[in-house]
């Protein structure tokens, strides 16, 4: 599986649960290090940078960067591996 395969799987199943997902695509008008999927589940703004297992180590400061100024503001992000990660992440739990 590829990255790409896997963001749409974890988008899929989010939205087949509950709230607003959408997967961003970076341009040269995107702001750098946006995370790969955001959404809003229960007031909560969520950022969920998608990196295939075994390779969290490519996750760039940017990204990084990204995810903690998400968090400082009161959502939630954080580098996600897996369907069931993600649901965790958000859900609490796997649905």
């Amino acid at each position: 599986m590829n990255e790409a395969r896997l963001r749409t799987n974890i988008v899929k199943r989010l939205r087949a649960y509950s709230g607003w997902w959408t997967v961003t695509h970076a341009d040269q008008f995107a702001t750098g290090g946006l995370p790969d999927i955001i959404g809003c589940y229960a007031g909560v703004f969520f950022g969920l940078e998608v990196k295939l297992p075994g390779k969290e180590h490519t996750l760039t400061e940017r990204q990084a960067h990204r995810l903690a100024q998400i968090n400082k503001a009161g959502g939630k992000a954080a580098m996600i591996t897996s369907v069931s990660q993600a649901m965790d992440f958000v859900f609490g739990s796997p649905p």
